[in-house]
């Protein structure tokens, strides 16, 4: 019986540390507070971008024609060529987009292999916003492009957490410290 709940809290202390992962919250950038007509390159915490140039509303963004999702300002790819690498692997990434030609949407690992790619659902979108999103695991760059200018806001990502090393260690040696216990416990009690 001993053998039975020891084998039980090594099983389930495993379990907690290696198999349960709790998704983490998904970063959103509305590219407000950012100066209009400015060129995007390493101004969001974690990511790099090529490619893009903000734009706000009233100022140097037609927002009839391609409308913000929220607040002013959007980033812009007035050469048809937008991307952002990602500091830390994602496993999703999505945005609203305003396009005037079809957006071809693709994300690639850090060796530079596609792992996903989809492609708008209209031939224009002007006057409206359309969610893009792709998923997979080890997201390290993404890749927007098109034969016209788009505009990319509510640019959200983000990756599912995995237990650090050291609260795995926490567990383990929670797991070894319980296990002693009992056993001297047990020692003690059958003298």
């Amino acid at each position: 019986m001993r053998h039975l709940s020891r084998s039980i809290l090594l099983s389930t202390t495993l379990f907690i540390s290696f198999f349960i992962t709790t998704p983490a919250q998904a970063t959103l950038v509305t590219f407000e507070g950012l100066s209009d007509n400015v060129s995007l390159s390493n101004e969001v915490p974690g990511l790099t971008f090529s490619g893009a140039t903000v734009l706000t509303a009233g100022v140097s963004l037609n927002e009839f024609d391609f409308p913000p999702k929220s607040g002013d300002n959007v980033v812009s790819a007035l050469s048809g060529l937008l991307e952002i690498t990602f500091l830390d692997l994602m496993d999703t990434v999505s945005g609203y987009f305003s396009y005037t030609n079809p957006l071809i949407f693709s994300i690639y690992n850090t060796g530079g292999d596609l792992l996903a790619s989809t492609q708008s659902t209209g031939a224009s979108n002007l006057g409206s916003s359309e969610l893009i999103s792709l998923s997979s695991q080890g997201i390290a760059l993404l890749r927007v492009n098109s034969n016209g200018p788009f505009t990319l806001d509510d640019l959200s990502y983000n990756t599912t957490s995995i237990p650090e090393p050291a609260t795995t260690l926490l567990f383990a040696i929670g797991a070894i410290v319980i296990g002693v216990m009992r056993r001297f416990r047990t020692h003690s009690s059958s003298r």
